[in-house]
């Protein structure tokens, strides 16, 4: 079946179409869909931490599993696609998961199968402590002393922990943007943030954004820490920061806010924007990442995240080298510690510099220019 074409970059034009809801055993789960993918565009990177895998490693004990598991059967939505619209997005984006032997595609609990997985494959540690378990109509206690494998637990608690069962929702038809749809669809309970939708959306600025953190991995960790993908903490920076050199100018000031950014990433993409963009974010991480090393200032002025977005917007305006990039980044030190109020509010640079307001960015535009020409008038490229 098939819908009329629609030119919304966010919804879909061929309805997706899924079986009934089957219902499955905890291993019988991990074993079917071990061959499974979850494309970081519809699903949340795997973020799940100790303390998320104990709960609901419990859960499971106490038979409290709720909330189904969404998957896309491949082969049958290559089939579909390939019989009325072999030219969707979605059938080349299918085939390469195909071609690199997955079978299935997870667009919900993607964190849960993981670690369901990594439980029954003993890869996963169970913490010491005192548990409790349904069994029929009971409940009893499992006491752990120590951390504990699957394979070491008493024979009746790994039994009830195989034969737990869970709902699995399998599409059989669906599109690229339908798989944005129904990813925001079925998170609606754990609503995504802003940035995760955009994520979802289907377009060239969608993909862009996860190439450019991709690209600056180990940046985007210098500057954010280790939990930098939770969230997509590091994709809405890189937003703002594309939102911020393209929109703010002394001529021209706004703020930048989530329908700015939602504006962005379903605008026209052109390549030779985003290849400059690209070069500046690689000479943002080489000059932050050596000006580290080099101990130029002390560290956490050098990675504060607001002052390499303004470091990124000076050089898209003037400042070219390294040199003027390390005394740009003294200059700017100097009016983020001054604390001097620069408008009737009373507020100052570092003010500013939390957050993209309009009125930030006014004060930011006082700063960077002066900055800039003052670093270049010493120090000619």
């Amino acid at each position: 079946m098939m819908s009329q074409v629609s030119n919304d970059p966010i919804t879909s034009w061929i309805y997706p179409v899924k079986s009934t809801p089957q219902v499955r055993t905890l291993k019988d789960t991990v074993k079917h869909y071990e061959r499974s993918v979850a494309p970081e565009q519809f699903q949340r990177p795997e973020s799940w931490k100790s303390v998320d895998k104990k709960k609901y490693f419990t859960s499971i004990l106490m038979n409290r599993l709720e909330g189904s598991f969404v998957f896309v059967d491949l082969t049958l939505a290559i089939h579909k696609l390939e019989s009325f619209a072999p030219d969707n997005r979605a059938c080349t984006f299918f085939k390469e998961f195909k071609s690199q032997g997955y079978n299935y595609l997870t667009l919900d609990a993607n964190n849960r199968l993981k670690m369901l997985s990594a439980l029954l494959k003993d890869e996963w540690k169970i913490p010491a402590g005192n548990y409790w378990y349904v069994l029929d109509d009971s409940i009893d206690h499992l006491e752990l002393k120590s951390t504990t494998k699957f394979s070491n637990l008493p024979e009746v608690v790994k039994h009830l922990i195989e034969e737990r069962q869970i709902i699995i929702s399998l599409y059989t038809q669906i599109d690229y943007k339908g798989l944005s749809e129904v990813f925001l669809n079925v998170n609606s309970g754990v609503a995504p943030n802003p940035q995760e939708k955009r994520n979802a959306f289907g377009t060239e600025w969608a993909d862009y954004v996860r190439e450019v953190r991709n690209d600056n991995l180990l940046f985007m960790e210098l500057i954010h820490g280790q939990n930098h993908m939770r969230r997509l903490f590091s994709d809405n920076w890189i937003a703002d920061a594309l939102c911020f050199i393209r929109n703010v100018s002394p001529d021209k000031v706004s703020g930048i806010a989530q329908v700015t950014k939602n504006v962005f990433y379903t605008s026209d993409f052109i390549q030779s924007d985003a290849d400059y963009y690209t070069s500046k974010f690689r000479q943002l991480a080489e000059y932050i990442t050596r000006m580290v090393k080099d101990k130029t200032l002390d560290v956490k002025a050098i990675i504060r995240p607001a002052s390499c977005m303004n470091l990124l917007w000076m050089l898209c305006n003037g400042i070219s080298t390294y040199d003027q990039a390390v005394k740009a980044m003294i200059e700017h030190e100097v009016f983020y510690q001054t604390k001097t109020s620069m408008n009737d509010n009373g507020r100052n640079f570092t003010w500013a510099c939390a957050f993209l307001g309009n009125e930030n960015n006014k004060i930011r535009m006082m700063v960077l220019p002066e900055i800039i020409q003052k670093v270049t008038s010493l120090m000619p490229a």
